[in-house]
Formats: C-alpha cells, structure tokens, sequence
C-alpha cells in the first residue's frame, strides 16, 4: 500500500510530465481503438458480402466434393438432414444447391455456364442473390422452366428477359440433358465477376433436367454471427454425423473460399504494421519521458537507496507509477474512443464514388463497435509502456548512493 501512495504522490508531483505521458498513452489507445474498429468493420463488411453472395458461413457436401466436385458426389436432400440442421440454434438458414457445367444457346450464339440449381424461397433468406436482379424478376416459388443468367451470359448470347435459352449438359445417368428455358431475369452488371458465367434454375428443374432425383451437390448453411463460423461448423459437423450422416462433411467458408481467406489474412498483417507504428509512437513518447523523470530523480533514489531502501522496490516503484498512468491513461482514452467508435459505426465514412462489390453497391465503410475495439488497445498500450519503462526502473534500481548524491 505504501508502495502505491508514493507512486500516486510522485505522478502528482510531477504533472507536467505526467500529463504529457499520459496524454502520449491516450491519443495512442484513441488511436489504436479507431484502427481496430474500422479494420473489425472493414473485415466484416467483406466477409458479409462474400457470404451472403454465393457462400454462406458454412456449407454441407458429400464428403470429397470440395476437393474434387462432380456431378455424381450428390446427397439426398431428406427433412430429417433439415431437422438436424433446425437442432443447432446457430442456424438462421439452409438452402440446397445443385452445380454444374453446360451449353447455352440463344438463337445462334452459344457459351459454356454454370449452372446452379437453387431453392428460390430459402435462397432469398440465405443468400443477397434476389437483390443482384437488375432486369426482369427473380425465379418464381414453383419450378417453371425459367432461368436467371448472369450480364456476361445476357451479352455474348445477346439475351434479354423473355428470351428462350437452349441448356445441352450431362445427365446423372449418363444421358444427354437439354432443354428449353425461358430467361425470367439478369444479374448484376459486367464488372460483377461473380455471376460472369451463371445460370440459374429453380432446384426441382435442376433435378429433372440432369436426372438427379431429389439429390443435391450442397447444402448452404446461414449463422446468427460470421465470427463465429469455423467453430460452429465444426459443433455442425458432429451434430450430423451423430445423427447417422457419416457421408456428409461441413466446411466452413475460410475452406470453401481458401483465396478470400488467405487475402483478408495478408490484410490483416498489414493492418499489424500500421498498428505497430502506432505503438511505436507511444513507446518512444513514454520511454523518453520516463527516463527524463528517472535523470531527474537521480539523487532522490540515491537517497532512498541510502536510508535502506532495496533495488527491488525502487525498480517497482517506477514500473508501478507507469502502470497507473497507463490505467489511468487508457480509462479516459476509452470514454473518449466510445465516441468516436459509436459515430463511426452510426454514420461512417462515405466513399467519394459508389463500390460495387460481389454485385452490390457500397456506399459507406463503417466501424464496428465490438469488445475488440477496447481490450487489444488497451492490452497493447499498457504493455508497451510497461516495457518501455522496464529499462529506466533497472537504471534507477542499480544506482549507487555515493554517484545519486555526487550528481548533483
């Protein structure tokens, strides 16, 4: 106790300097708190929209089909899988899919597609696909024979809404599949690479069309938070496999989407350096001022050295007047960085031009106001002032009473 009075005393005596440390500390943490919340709001904006583009949090495949996909890795699309799914409250949404590849003919132009079977109704809750519609409608409730084509298909086909496109694929059981459909939509513009060669059916024409029954390719699964998505597929995938579907697996979307996962983790290092830069900043600002304070007090610790006062207790003395500054420091930083965090996440920042991403416009990039926001500042800039503080408190603990009282 007596330790921290004469620590509080000393901070007090000094307040000029203290309050230029403590001001270094606080501007950093405001700083270092704002960094995080737009890097959180960045990430998860990102994450969002490729997600909810195509991916979902986590998707559920034959076991194999990600390594190597084909049309004959299907599984059975039964309630009793949906009713397991419905089990794991962390499930918002499924929607089943069917992939594969084929020709498409409008009059005399032709190209290679993908074609995707979806579920219009869970589609709509699972994934923004419906909002990519830019012309005609989205695929109706009930199968009826139309198809949303991607604005690259739309343009080398040279289709418009109402026209008839010719599908030529493979059927399951080693038959030609073909068939006439009519164009009910298009999506997205040509600087959407994401629906570049798409086509889409409703599932149950999907299913007749290349003989799959009532199997499907994957089924994508929807989660109340993204953050928590490799942890819950993995509870997932228990669940399943508990409820006798041995031959499914669950994939999270940093396993279906490995090059988007690798990019958001190089972006993160980056977003390490200027984080570091940050720290580095405060560091020097708080050593300089700490071994300002610890030249300054050079006959003090003499004489407390003197009068029987171990190395120990100096050196913790001055390690502990920096502990309570930075408390102090990053306690006022963080009522001052809510603000700034709540506006950030409330208004944001506007680009000067519209972003299309995955199709979809942005606008605005916002902050996120999460937990993170406070303790990784916090963390940080305690820790570095108390490293920088190490070096002076090993200074003053080693001087020799004799050389403190001759300084001066």
């Amino acid at each position: 106790m007596l330790l921290f009075k004469m620590a509080f005393r000393n901070l007090l005596r000094q307040r000029r300097r203290s309050l230029l440390t403590g001001l270094t500390m606080l501007v950093g943490y405001v700083l270092f708190a704002i960094n995080t919340g737009f890097s959180q709001g960045a990430w998860g904006m990102m994450i969002d929209l490729v997600t909810r583009d195509h991916t979902g949090h986590a998707q559920i495949h034959a076991t194999g089909y990600l390594d190597r996909p084909s049309l004959y890795k299907n599984f059975a699309d039964t309630p009793a899988l949906y009713a397991t799914l419905a089990t794991d409250p962390a499930v918002v949404a499924a929607t089943p899919r069917i992939h594969s590849s084929a020709l498409a003919f409008v009059d005399t132009k032709t190209t290679g597609v993908k074609l995707i079977g979806i579920d219009p109704e869970r589609e709509k809750v699972t994934t923004r696909i419906a909002d990519k519609v830019r012309d005609g409608a989205f695929l109706p409730a009930a199968a009826a024979k139309q198809a949303l084509i991607g604005r690259t298909v739309a343009d080398v086909l040279r289709a418009r809404v109402g026209s008839e496109l010719v599908l030529i694929s493979q059927g399951a059981d080693g038959s030609i599949a073909n068939d006439l459909f009519t164009v009910a939509g298009i999506l997205g513009d040509a600087k959407d690479t994401s629906e570049q060669n798409n086509v889409y059916l409703h599932l149950a024409d999907a299913q007749e069309y290349l003989m799959l029954g009532g199997k499907v390719h994957e089924i994508a699964l929807l989660f109340a938070d993204h953050k928590k998505a490799e942890k819950m597929t993995e509870r997932l995938g228990a669940t399943i496999a508990a409820a006798g579907f041995r031959d499914l697996s669950a994939e999270s979307w940093m396993e279906v989407e490995p090059e988007f996962y690798r990019t958001m983790q190089a972006d993160r290092k980056g977003d390490n350096i200027s984080q570091f830069i940050i720290m580095l900043i405060v560091a020097v600002g708080v050593l300089n001022t700490v071994l300002m304070t610890v030249l300054e007090r050079t006959r003090e610790y003499g004489v407390m050295a003197a009068i029987g006062t171990s190395p120990r207790r100096i050196f913790s003395l001055i390690v502990l007047e920096t502990g309570m500054l930075a408390l102090v420091s990053c306690f006022i930083g963080a009522f001052l960085a809510s603000f700034a965090l709540w506006y950030f996440a409330a208004v944001g920042i506007s680009y000067p031009e519209p972003v299309t991403i995955a199709g979809l416009t942005v606008t605005t990039l916002r902050s996120e106001f999460s937990a993170i926001a406070y303790y990784k500042p916090l963390l940080i800039v305690a820790l570095t002032a108390l490293l920088v503080s190490l070096l002076p408190a090993i200074r003053a603990a080693r001087i020799r009473p004799i050389d403190a009282l001759r300084s001066l």
